[in-house]
C-alpha cells in the first residue's frame, strides 16, 4: 500500500479492497488455467491415433483434477464474495471469529507466495462486534502485512481472538517484535484502528501485534 493511499481513509480502504480482490481473481485465473490445460490434454489424447488413447481410467483421474479446481475456484468466489458484500452497511453485527477465519483465506494467497502460514485460533460466538466490519477487516489485513514482513519461510502466524469482559483482543504474532511506530510502518494500522475506536499495541512478551476492541457499544454475544 503506498503512501499516499494510507494518508487518506477513503483511499486507504479502497486499496484494500484492490488488493484483496486482486488476490483472489488472481487465485481464480490460476484454477482456470489448470483445467484449460487438462482440457486440452484430454483433446490431444482424444486426437491422436498414435497415441496411447484415452482409457476410462486415465479420463477418470483428468476429470477430478478438474473438479478439484472447481471446487478451488468456488471457495475463493464464495470468500470475494463475502468480502464484497461487506460494504454493504458501515455498521453491522459480526462474529469477530468468523471474520478472522474470512481475512485468513482471503490472505492465503499471500502466505503461500512468502511460504508460510496462518493459523486461526479463535472461538466462533466468543465476541461479537457492531460496528464497521469492512474497517475490522482492513485493520486485521493491516496487522498481517506487518506479521508478513517480519516472518521467515515456513514459519506460522497466529491470528488469535481472546475474550475479556467488554473488549476483545486480536493477536497476529509470527513470534517476533513489529515495528508499531504510530509515524512509522504501522501509520495506516494505526490510523484504521482510530477510526474503529481500537488500541494498537505489542501482543504479549512484546511479539506480534495485539488489537483491542471494545464490545461495550452493542453486538454483545
Amino acid at each position: 500500500m503506498t503512501e499516499d493511499a494510507a494518508a487518506v481513509p477513503e483511499r486507504s480502504g479502497l486499496a484494500f479492497f484492490g488488493a484483496m480482490t486482486a488476490s483472489a481473481t488472481h487465485e481464480i485465473r490460476n484454477c482456470l488455467a489448470i483445467v484449460r490445460e487438462v482440457c486440452g490434454l484430454i483433446e490431444d489424447l482424444r486426437r491422436d491415433p498414435r497415441g496411447p488413447g484415452l482409457s476410462p481410467e486415465r479420463l477418470g483421474k483428468l476429470l477430478e483434477k478438474i473438479e478439484r479446481q472447481v471446487a478451488r475456484a468456488d471457495r475463493v468466489l464464495v470468500r470475494l464474495n463475502r468480502f464484497a458484500h461487506s460494504t454493504d452497511r458501515e455498521r453491522v453485527v459480526v462474529d469477530v471469529a468468523d471474520l478472522l477465519e474470512l481475512v485468513a483465506g482471503l490472505e492465503a494467497r499471500t502466505a503461500e507466495m512468502r511460504k508460510v502460514a496462518i493459523e486461526v485460533r479463535a472461538d466462533p460466538g466468543s465476541a461479537v462486534f457492531e460496528g464497521d466490519g469492512f474497517l475490522l477487516m482492513q485493520v486485521v489485513h493491516l496487522a498481517l502485512v506487518l506479521a508478513f514482513e517480519a516472518a521467515r519461510e515456513g514459519e506460522r502466524i497466529a491470528l488469535a481472538l481472546a475474550r475479556a469482559g467488554a473488549s476483545a483482543r486480536i493477536l497476529v504474532d509470527g513470534g517476533r517484535p513489529l515495528p508499531l511506530d504510530e509515524a512509522g510502518e504501522a501509520a495506516g494500522l494505526h490510523r484504521a484502528a482510530g477510526r474503529l475506536g481500537a488500541r494498537v499495541g505489542p501482543g504479549p512478551e512484546g511479539f506480534g501485534v495485539a488489537v483491542e476492541l471494545d464490545l461495550s457499544r452493542g453486538g454483545e454475544p
